[in-house]
């Protein structure tokens, strides 16, 4: 807290981290640790730190024990809200809230005070558009997992999101939108609760759209060509056009080369 020199201060705050990482006794000190380091110089920390918080939160204490992740979500959540109101956080700390929030914040609160604290967010001063689109998908995530619905002031944040400068936060705010405008039964299989560390297997032949493909190419679509496939095809075209033109490529483009000099002006004639 007392260093100002900011080099030294990014210094200490990596190796604290990796001294963190290597030697914590258990994964609540380390969460505890890693939150207390953010929040005095977070804005120095990597990114990937954040990153392996989250992680770390949602993979829970590690021994396939339930009553232990609950326990340590419900203790990361307690924490995250007891800083909402504090005027200055980083803006990483900002994103790890909003994130732990729209995952687990049910654990411990209501829907509608996990919903609160995430507008309060949202609302900083100087928050950043990244950290907006957390706290947007947070509370998306709070409102299906909850049955309920947006309160006024979450609805309000989306309308402005829907108008903001920021592409990001225009189309998120869109699918919010679509989202919520579904039928009650279909949000959480759109946005399943706690799926973050689910594995997610997919055919890259990607299957369910053959009958649109056969649709649009018996509509007069052409059919689709990987971008290898159309390299080989335009090498072999370009060959075929070769031996047409007895192995002559014209040049379409610009011509660079030194021209022939100019040949040398007659002599001048002088007047007698």
């Amino acid at each position: 807290k007392s260093v100002t020199d900011t080099h030294v201060k990014e210094d200490v705050v990596s190796k604290v981290i990796e001294l963190a990482e290597r030697y914590a006794p258990t994964t609540q000190w380390f969460i505890d640790t890693v939150n207390q380091v953010l929040e005095i110089a977070g804005d120095l920390a990597k990114a990937d730190v954040g990153h392996n918080l989250m992680r770390l939160i949602a993979e829970g204490a590690g021994d396939d024990d339930a009553s232990a992740d609950n326990e340590l979500r419900t203790s990361a959540v307690n924490a995250y809200l007891n800083l909402v109101n504090k005027p200055k956080l980083p803006q990483i700390l900002l994103k790890i809230m909003c994130w732990v929030l729209g995952e687990y914040g049910l654990v411990s609160s209501s829907g509608d005070d996990v919903q609160s604290a995430l507008v309060t967010i949202a609302d900083r001063q100087g928050v950043t558009d990244h950290v907006k689109a957390y706290a947007l998908s947070a509370l998306t995530k709070v409102c299906v997992h909850s049955e309920g619905s947006l309160l006024p002031k979450a609805v309000e944040l989306v309308n402005q999101a829907s108008s903001s400068q920021s592409i990001e936060l225009q189309q998120l705010a869109h699918e919010i939108q679509s989202l919520l405008s579904c039928a009650p039964e279909a949000r959480p299989v759109i946005l399943p609760q706690d799926s973050s560390c689910d594995d997610i297997e997919l055919d890259p032949s990607l299957p369910f759209l053959d009958d649109f493909v056969a649709a649009a190419i018996g509509a007069g679509a052409a059919p689709y060509v990987a971008p290898v496939d159309r390299i080989t095809s335009s090498s072999m075209d370009t060959s075929s056009l070769e031996m047409h033109t007895g192995g002559a490529r014209q040049s379409t483009g610009l011509q660079f080369s030194h021209s022939t000099a100019a040949a040398a002006p007659p002599a001048a004639s002088h007047p007698p």
